[in-house]
């Protein structure tokens, strides 16, 4: 079976995505009782669908930087764990620079994001093993 670091990248960003709207959902009901006040909720779980995409390239370019560092393969992983949600982070830094904002508060807006990706690569450990294995075995013929 043939892995790639697409469909590994791509997939995990849906994952994410995903979880991200389950996240911002149970926030939303647990703040407020009201089924009207989700759409807000709604909207701005769209609004972190798009906003993910700039995470999305980045995440194309560290990703084969990790899985063909000369390292074992759950340090790899450890590495990718943490510079994924890193990415995310750092998206929002340039967010809060390009609106001008001096407090990092706003970063608080990062939170389920970075959640998000922290749990979608975790759950997505056995892909990232495989892809990895492949990706070493291919190089090494």
């Amino acid at each position: 079976m043939k892995y790639s670091s697409d469909g590994y990248i791509v997939n995990t960003w849906l994952m994410a995505n995903a979880i991200q709207f389950i996240l911002f959902i149970l926030s939303a009901v647990s703040w407020f009782p009201v089924i009207e006040a989700l759409f807000p909720f709604l909207l701005i779980s769209f609004a972190g669908l798009v906003c993910s995409i700039p995470p999305l390239v980045a995440a194309y370019f560290c990703f084969d930087l990790v899985a063909e560092a000369s390292l074992p393969v759950n340090t790899r992983f450890l590495v990718w764990l943490l510079v994924y949600p890193t990415i995310v982070l750092v998206e929002g830094l340039i967010g809060l620079m390009i609106f001008r904002q001096s407090d990092l508060s706003g970063l608080l807006f990062c939170v389920p994001g970075i959640a998000a990706a922290f749990l979608s690569v975790l759950v997505r450990y056995r892909a990232f093993t495989l892809l990895v294995s492949s990706k070493h075995s291919v190089n090494a013929i």
